[in-house]
């Protein structure tokens, strides 16, 4: 083996070392941003600036207080980890601000909700979440917020540094066969999973109902009602309740076509008539514009789904398991036919898998539901129905099907393809942050608290 080989076999294996060290570090730091808010130190100071921005002891002791409540050892090399971690987010954001990077507030706003719902469901619901922060769930929120927007703007300023990445199959190839053979990953079992979802449909009265409702809420905005006060109290978006229905920043694309087709056809002032969404039906006003950039205001209002409904579309589903259990249609014919899951009902049923982007799903990987659900499932067979919370907020039901099982195996070209691609890709993609991370470095001012500049840093955070 030539002396550039064992470089690059030394170098991928540092990488594959590196990855696995940092899963959990930065699973913790991105997935628990506010947790600072439960036990913030009485005295505080500042360990770190970056640019303008500083890092506070207390914000890198919550993360510290993470690691020991997980019940990892907080050695001398995590203390490193973590630290570091932060001062490379402060420096993504030192180029944030240099760039102009922005988000709006609808995108903060709807990631916010994300990650609270997330963290209700992991506490056990909204009052237990409250119990355990001693806090309201609007405390929580406006804590959660200013983190969740610099934890944005930073990806934002990485994705702009390591953008334009491309790889061949042929370096792709190179990547895994200068991977040493001993450290290779074992991958898991994997599954292809089928779904056939049923989503009630509202009544021709209900929607009726919700129509009126809105076209009453247009005549008293006309008549001089601040319509911010009745977003605020009928609004049914989540995203926007809060600031009173009020989105800013829409650029196209963001929102679905249907509402964007309504938001660029109105007048600045003018509100729309009632109209419908995979989400409800909205009325909308256009508070201003910047060429495609709009400043929007909604009520959104959904058609309500009684119990009754609920009950004939599981009896729809039951029908349709039985049908393919007897063999009437396969899963995929079943799925193309009956499923009301636009984006799968015509690949026969086959769900993403949103962490890859491919239709493999490890099960330790798996969603609490979606793992429960096929827990005792064999290849091929057909789960019992299933109640699911769509991600537009609907409720409907669902069956899933197992339709291939790949074994636990090494990691290899033939079956791992695509995980080989993302190994590969990220690779770069570090060793051209890192670079940039060098170079940036040499040229900001960075003052490291004398205590922690003996620290074995990869970055030369003290400039020696």
């Amino acid at each position: 083996m030539s002396c550039s080989r064992k470089h690059l076999k030394k170098e991928n294996l540092n990488f594959i070392s590196m990855l696995k060290a940092k899963i959990l570090i930065l699973g913790l730091l991105m997935s628990t941003p506010f947790v600072f808010a439960q036990n913030k130190a009485v005295i505080d100071e500042v360990i770190a600036i970056v640019g303008d921005h500083p890092v506070f002891y207390s914000d890198y002791q919550d993360q510290i207080s993470q690691f020991k409540g997980q019940g990892t050892a907080v050695t001398q090399e995590l203390q490193v980890e973590v630290l570091e971690t932060i001062l490379r987010q402060k420096l993504l954001l030192h180029k944030a601000a240099l760039d102009s990077i922005e988000v709006n507030d609808a995108e903060i706003e709807s990631t916010v909700n994300r990650r609270l719902e997330y963290f209700q469901k992991q506490a056990g619901g909204k009052e237990a979440l409250e119990k355990y922060f001693k806090k309201s769930t609007k405390e929580i929120k406006e804590e959660m917020r200013k983190p969740l927007k610099d934890q944005m703007l930073g990806e934002r300023a990485k994705f702009a540094i390591i953008d334009g990445i491309k790889q061949t199959p042929s370096q792709i190839r190179e990547f895994f066969e200068n991977l040493p053979i001993d450290s290779l990953p074992i991958i898991e079992d994997q599954y292809k999973i089928a779904q056939i979802i049923k989503i009630p449909e509202p009544s021709v009265d209900a929607k009726k109902e919700v129509i009126a409702k809105l076209k009453k809420f247009k005549e008293r905005i006309l008549s001089g009602e601040d319509m911010e006060t009745l977003a605020i109290l009928y609004t049914e978006d989540p995203g926007s309740s809060i600031n009173g229905g009020l989105y800013k920043g829409i650029k196209k694309g963001m929102f679905v076509k249907e509402f964007e087709e309504v938001m660029y056809s109105l007048e600045i002032g003018q509100i729309s008539d009632p109209f419908e969404t995979e989400y409800g039906f909205h009325i909308v006003k256009l508070e201003g514009r910047e060429g495609d950039v709009v400043d929007v205001r909604h009520i959104l209002v959904s058609p309500k789904i009684s119990e009754e409904q609920m009950q004939e579309a599981k009896a729809f589903l039951d029908s349709i398991q039985v049908r393919i259990s007897n063999n009437d249609y396969t899963f995929e014919k079943a799925a193309q036919k009956f499923s009301d899951d636009k984006i799968t009902k015509n690949n026969g049923g086959l769900i993403t898998n949103p962490q890859t982007g491919g239709n493999l799903f490890e099960k330790d990987k798996m969603d609490n539901l979606l793992k429960l659900t096929l827990k005792d499932l064999g290849k091929g067979e057909v789960s019992k129905v299933s109640f699911v919370d769509l991600p537009n907020k609907k409720r409907a039901y669902r069956i899933l099907s197992i339709r291939e099982v790949v074994p636990a195996h090494t990691l290899n070209l033939k079956d791992d393809y695509l995980t080989i691609q993302r190994m590969s890709k990220m690779n770069e993609e570090n060793k051209k942050l890192a670079n940039w991370m060098k170079t940036t470095i040499k040229d900001i001012y960075i003052n490291l608290k004398p205590q922690y500049q003996d620290w074995n840093f990869e970055l030369n955070w003290t400039k020696k």
